[in-house]
């Protein structure tokens, strides 16, 4: 988190050179926890619905990480995909899924959902699968098309990019939940200036805002929004979005999710 540490080793000689931050989701929960960030109430605010703003004001997702089953569409046809998290346990996909070894929000998200051992159990399982972990989302996409494997988790605007580019490759919409992650935006507590940061946070909320970040192939947190593509219609789908409050389990999760797969580091 090299933005992360350069903010907080500036904050420590007391020089605050920022105005606006945007952050992932646990990092931007330090941010709040360190006092470096200030509510501010952007009228823009009110285009996104609970889970993606925090109800204080010190943030807003801008746009989103929906992680999501990719599939080889040679290799796998729509009807023979998996459809839910279940489904994942058949052994015709032993050896056969790509999954990144800080997935942990995974594991979270099922424990937030399902409650501790359901979750437990469910990786316990999932863990004989022989998953195949390659470092990097994007890079899985990629052996995907490729068809070194022929699904694994994804970020479903990637998929959506790939698929533009008439790639091999869709994902799967019906999982319960899909867990998702947005990029907070926030006020510096002791911006230079605070106006232009306002200004800026209130462009970035807006529809024209949000619908540039849609051009470059992102998922945008405003609800108002017409989606990327129909499939990625946030009505149509199961969102879990993860909250900076929930940053305290972090660590707990990576732990129980390496431990499980037996990953080391």
């Amino acid at each position: 988190y090299p933005l992360l540490n350069r903010i907080f080793n500036e904050a420590r000689a007391g020089s605050y050179l920022f105005d606006v931050v945007r952050q992932s989701t646990f990092t931007f929960a330090q941010l709040i926890q360190k006092g470096l960030v200030q509510p501010y109430e952007s009228a823009e605010r009110e285009g996104y619905s609970a889970g993606w703003k925090d109800k204080q004001g010190y943030w807003t997702s801008t746009d989103d990480n929906y992680f999501v089953v990719g599939y080889n569409t040679r290799l796998v046809a729509e009807r023979d995909a998996p459809r839910d998290w279940e489904d994942l346990l058949l052994p015709k996909w032993r050896g056969q899924i790509g999954l990144d070894p800080d997935n942990h929000l995974l594991f979270g998200g099922l424990e937030q959902i399902w409650g501790r051992e359901k979750a437990l159990a469910y990786f316990r399982k999932l863990a004989q699968q022989q998953v195949q972990f390659r470092k990097g989302n994007t890079l899985i996409a990629q052996l995907i098309v490729a068809g070194e494997y022929p699904l694994g988790f994804v970020y479903a605007h990637r998929v959506e990019l790939l698929k533009s580019q008439k790639a091999p490759m869709d994902w799967i919409s019906t999982m319960n939940p899909i867990i998702t992650t947005g990029g907070p935006l926030g006020l510096a507590a002791k911006a230079q200036h605070p106006n232009a940061g306002k200004l800026l946070i209130d462009f970035v909320l807006s529809k024209s805002g949000q619908a540039q970040l849609r051009n470059y192939y992102r998922i945008p947190s405003r609800g108002d929004l017409e989606p990327l593509s129909a499939k990625l219609d946030p009505r149509r789908l199961h969102l879990l979005p993860m909250s900076p409050n929930a940053a305290e389990k972090e660590d707990d999760w990576r732990k129980q999710f390496r431990s499980i797969f037996g990953i080391q580091g």
